[in-house]
């Protein structure tokens, strides 16, 4: 099923339910799948903040991660979900902490080692990133990757389902969501996804 034919509104709806009682809705959109993301940024006048800092922002603000407070009722919602659902242009989550707070806590993981001990960016913002990596996590590193998350909302490789991942008692829980259809209410798998898979 192609991205046009998903309805983005039951898409919003889903999104909206994921979205606890104290909490609020965040995005993570990645400027090198879509160049008009910092200016969509500044268009919509959302709370935002690019993950880079100093020369990293400086020299790659036009590739650059960015995180970003939402309404789930918002038309910019909507918008993003027009424009890139589908796409890989971020993820989405939900906590109770403030931007700030989570700006801090994201930075721990833009950069890691690799086997030659030199740094490289971990794209966990790329949907198709992150669905491999969660499912990979012990509960250790889900808990310290969950941190003040609530949860990671994101698209599945068929854009017609929205993973919702919570930290469980042995890693990192799946829920799939069917969106495909208004009067789909949604099917889920609640056991811990333990093992990536290759797609």
């Amino acid at each position: 099923m192609s991205s046009t034919s998903v309805a983005h509104q039951q898409v919003a709806e889903k999104i909206a339910q994921a979205v606890g009682a104290d909490e609020s809705l965040y995005a993570i959109l990645d400027a090198a799948r879509h160049s008009d993301v910092p200016s969509l940024l500044k268009w919509a006048n959302v709370e935002h903040e690019c993950l880079y800092m100093g020369q990293s922002r400086e020299k790659l603000w036009y590739v650059a991660p960015y995180l970003l407070k939402l309404e789930t009722a918002s038309d910019f919602l909507k918008l993003l979900l027009e424009q890139g659902w589908g796409k890989s242009w971020g993820i989405f989550l939900t906590s109770q902490s403030d931007l700030e707070q989570l700006h801090k806590h994201f930075r721990h993981f833009l950069l890691v080692k690799g086997e030659d001990d030199k740094d490289f960016y971990f794209r966990f913002y790329d949907p198709r990133v992150l669905r491999v990596y969660l499912p990979t996590c012990t509960a250790e590193e889900a808990k310290e990757f969950f941190g003040p998350i609530g949860s990671y909302l994101a698209e599945a490789e068929a854009p017609d389902t929205l993973l919702k991942f919570t930290a469980g008692e042995r890693g990192a829980s799946l829920q799939s969501i069917l969106i495909s259809s208004p009067d789909e209410q949604g099917a889920e798998n609640s056991e811990p996804a333990l093992q990536a898979t290759n797609e």
